[in-house]
């Protein structure tokens, strides 16, 4: 993950829709006018405002998602394997 430089980089980020990542692993986006924070134990909603009273001196990294790669090999070893157990 690319970590963002400035706060301004976060709220533009923010809202052109990217997913970010707080340093102690708090989901953030943006979704019908509020900020949305999740975390493995919450989700809450926060005003942009409120979020930059927040969240100003946090660390924020850029959520890329990881694309599956797929492996043909092991498909076709899958495959061999179910085809020889189904009987």
């Amino acid at each position: 993950m690319e970590k963002v430089e400035s706060f301004k980089m976060v709220i533009r980020y923010l809202k052109d829709r990217e997913i970010l990542m707080t340093a102690s692993r708090q989901a953030v986006w943006f979704d019908n006018g509020q900020i949305t924070i999740n975390s493995p134990k919450a989700r809450y909603h926060l005003s942009l405002d409120d979020f930059i009273a927040l969240y100003e001196k946090e660390t924020f990294y850029l959520y890329k998602r990881q694309e599956e790669s797929l492996d043909p090999l092991k498909d076709e070893e899958y495959y061999r394997w179910k085809n020889t157990n189904a009987n």
